[in-house]
């Protein structure tokens, strides 16, 4: 399962942007953005490629981190699954650094 509006959300607060300020930048309504953070309404592709570009995080790790580990799963699958959402995460922080510096 996936609740990609709950992790745009957290991206969007870690940012300090308002719902109104973010969706300006994204150019969509404030309600809509809202609906899309309730987990009412599911963003498009190429909507959640323009939040990313805002938020300045590659959608590889929005997606990730918005994979919830079914609790069917466990034992060292889940263990697995849970450390894959890290590397991921941390590998494409690693890279935005590099990046920057260079």
């Amino acid at each position: 399962m996936m609740n990609i509006g709950a992790i745009i959300r957290k991206y969007r607060e870690k940012e300090n942007l308002t719902q109104k300020e973010f969706s300006a930048d994204v150019d969509i309504t404030s309600t809509y953005l809202s609906a899309i953070e309730n987990g009412r309404k599911e963003p498009s592709l190429s909507l959640i490629k323009k939040i990313c570009e805002i938020l300045g995080t590659p959608s590889e790790v929005l997606f990730w981190d918005a994979f919830e580990v079914d609790d069917a799963l466990q034992g060292d699958d889940k263990k697995i699954v849970e450390m894959a959402k890290i590397i991921i995460k941390n590998y494409y922080e690693t890279v935005n650094k590099n990046c920057v510096k260079t």
